[in-house]
């Protein structure tokens, strides 16, 4: 049977490899996705038997094998040329469809434009964890998930690796890859776990838990998230009967006992809906906070947290007032403090102090310390003069 149309088509695609897909792909149902898989292993198994002069199948021979109609394989394979930039032809001198090249297997991934590029950014996010522990883990499950990109886009995502780059600051570096590998399975299958866990500052509590040693924890695992570059567990505390956040950086040694745990109920965005920073279970409270000069500009370009609202300052329009709902916490203190000179905080008065306060240990502890170290400097020079000259103090 002769294909329509096979005349303009066979001069149409002659001597080309493949078509460029269009700017932007339509999001493809599964289904199709499943048909094209059908049509390529038929139309593969025919190319690895092919002697060079055996007749193709026909469209009407694959819509018969797959139960379709001449009409839906006819747009499968138009859309197969098109979308997966696969060289599936009709050949006259063949009488039938086929690859006009060699094509050792379908792609994998079938996805708009867009969404390819936003992938690849996805992955060039991943240098932001550059030579950590599990950066490479991580690289190696973004290359299994663009192995199936389209050529073209696999060119775009060389160029795109030039052409931008991540630098940030603050990102986890020393979390043992076991603890990654043992919380993410524990909370899929709600496994109990028995954590070692040391605070980032002074010694471990000796809390007296019960079937422990001190500084022991048995958890039963919620979620895990990444907030300000930093991987946190949340689970139920077993000691405590309550929620509490776990950095994954100060978890020292870690075991699943083998006890399934209860579901609980657990909205990790309500958890964090008054939270600043990875603190959590505190009271929120109204925060009015006034910014001028640098800052004022600065400020409103970032979201800073869902609650936010910025305006200008009824006294000055130069100057702004950002409110949001917060509970008051380091994290929140430490960022006002990062501002300094160009920030004051209206409300609470609590908050003001806060800030009032830290910002005065700090200043007295610059002066404390740079006086201790410009001694130090200045004794050591000293000596090192009294050394190259014997004849200082004669």
């Amino acid at each position: 049977m002769n294909h329509p149309k096979s005349k303009r088509k066979k001069s149409s695609h002659k001597g080309k490899s493949t078509q460029h897909p269009n700017t932007e792909l339509a999001r493809t149902p599964y289904r199709t996705q499943i048909r094209w898989a059908k049509i390529h292993q038929i139309l593969f198994e025919q190319q690895e038997h092919d002697n060079g002069v055996r007749p193709w199948i026909t469209t009407e021979r694959i819509a018969e094998e797959l139960g379709d109609s001449m009409r839906t394989i006819s747009e499968a394979i138009a859309r197969m040329r098109v979308d997966l930039s696969l060289p599936v032809h009709y050949v006259e001198r063949r009488k039938g469809i086929g690859y006009t090249e060699k094509v050792t297997s379908l792609p994998t991934m079938v996805c708009t434009r867009s969404e390819s590029m936003g992938l690849c950014v996805a992955m060039l996010g991943m240098s932001i964890h550059a030579g950590t522990p599990y950066a490479a883990g991580a690289r190696s499950i973004a290359k299994k998930l663009t192995a199936g990109l389209r050529k073209e886009l696999s060119i775009e995502f060389e160029a795109l690796e030039k052409a931008v780059s991540f630098h940030c600051i603050g990102a986890d570096a020393f979390i043992p890859p076991v603890n990654f590998e043992v919380t993410t399975p524990a909370i899929i299958y709600r496994q109990e776990l028995e954590i070692e866990y040391v605070k980032a500052y002074g010694e471990p509590k000796r809390d007296g838990a019960k079937d422990a040693e001190s500084g022991l924890r048995r958890v039963e695992p919620l979620h895990q998230a990444c907030i300000d570059f930093g991987w946190y567990l949340f689970a139920w505390d077993l000691k405590r009967e309550g929620i509490r956040t776990f950095a994954l950086r100060r978890i020292r040694q870690i075991r699943m006992t083998g006890t399934t745990c209860k579901p609980r109920r657990f909205n990790v965005r309500k958890e964090l809906d008054d939270c600043f920073g990875p603190f959590h279970g505190r009271k929120a409270e109204n925060i009015r906070l006034r910014f001028w000069g640098h800052a004022a500009g600065v400020i409103p370009e970032f979201l800073w947290h869902r609650s936010q609202v910025i305006e200008p300052a009824p006294e000055d329009p130069q100057e702004i007032h950002m409110t949001m709902r917060v509970s008051i916490n380091p994290r929140l203190v430490g960022w006002i403090c990062e501002w300094l000179g160009e920030v004051a905080v209206l409300e609470p008065k609590s908050l003001r102090d806060q800030v009032s306060e830290a910002s005065k240990k700090g200043h007295a502890d610059q002066e404390r310390i740079g006086a201790e170290w410009d001694a130090r400097k200045a004794g050591t020079m000293n000596r090192e003069l009294d050394a190259t000259n014997p004849e200082a103090g004669f």
